[in-house]
């Protein structure tokens, strides 16, 4: 069947272990922030994605890459990153662009949002790189409850209000802690597609039974995923 498995990546490591079962890999994660002589930075972690010590992390996607798995590039988390991007939205933006460029096995852009944002400037952002990147796949990474409710999440607005834009691919669901069958049924009924969210677990401890189960009631379940490849076992945090 179809559906994406896919994990986060930011803890490192050199040779990138990767089976067969992966589709997907989102690298963690970009952040910007301003220099002391006031101009904007992006940063992949704590570092400029071109810093030497990512040398072997971009070797790594790129056989990745030529393995057919998918690359996205996650923007925020739990580091922020998002006042600063949108409050000198150009200047970033060229300096996103200026790293997808180098970097062309990056298919796809995931929106962590975890910091208050205004959701017009969020929209605007996802439309310029569709357009932009025709090809690109765009998701997002909300918490469970905000997929099950339309109340606002982390970023202060409804996520309701973007998915009827039809201008996001799929949503890596945070389902930390309420991994089961019920916790995706509430999404469902919340008006949401199966085959645009992805189920996720923390540290790779989504139980397969659930998994199995899911595939069962939902065939065209958008897939699972994990946070993250540092602290997981893939075989046994992604039984797809």
């Amino acid at each position: 069947m179809s559906g994406k498995t896919m994990f986060y990546y930011q803890t490192f490591t050199e040779g990138l272990n990767v089976n067969n079962c992966i589709t997907d890999i989102h690298l963690s994660s970009i952040h910007f922030g301003i220099e002391s002589d006031g101009q904007p930075y992006i940063h992949l972690n704590n570092l400029y994605p071109e810093h030497e010590s990512f040398k072997s992390v971009w070797t790594d996607l790129s056989i990745a890459y030529e393995k057919k798995i998918s690359i996205s590039l996650m923007i925020g988390g739990a580091g922020g990153g998002w006042e600063t991007f949108l409050s000198r939205y150009s200047e970033c933006y060229s300096l996103l662009t200026g790293l997808l460029k180098r970097h062309p096995i990056i298919t796809g852009i995931d929106l962590d949002i975890e910091e208050s944002v205004n959701l017009t400037q969020i929209i605007s952002f996802i439309k310029d790189i569709k357009s932009e990147y025709p090809h690109f796949e765009i998701s997002m990474s909300p918490l469970a409850t905000s997929l099950q409710t339309d109340t606002s999440g982390m970023g202060g607005f409804i996520y309701k209000d973007i998915y009827k834009y039809d201008i996001v691919d799929y949503y890596c669901g945070q389902f930390y802690g309420t991994f089961d069958v019920n916790a995706f049924d509430l999404c469902i009924r919340n008006g949401y597609k199966a085959n645009q969210i992805l189920m996720g677990s923390i540290n790779g401890t989504g139980q397969s039974s659930v998994i199995n189960e899911l595939k069962t009631k939902y065939p065209n379940i958008g897939g699972v995923c994990a946070w993250e490849y540092g602290s997981m076992s893939q075989q046994d945090a992604l039984n797809w």
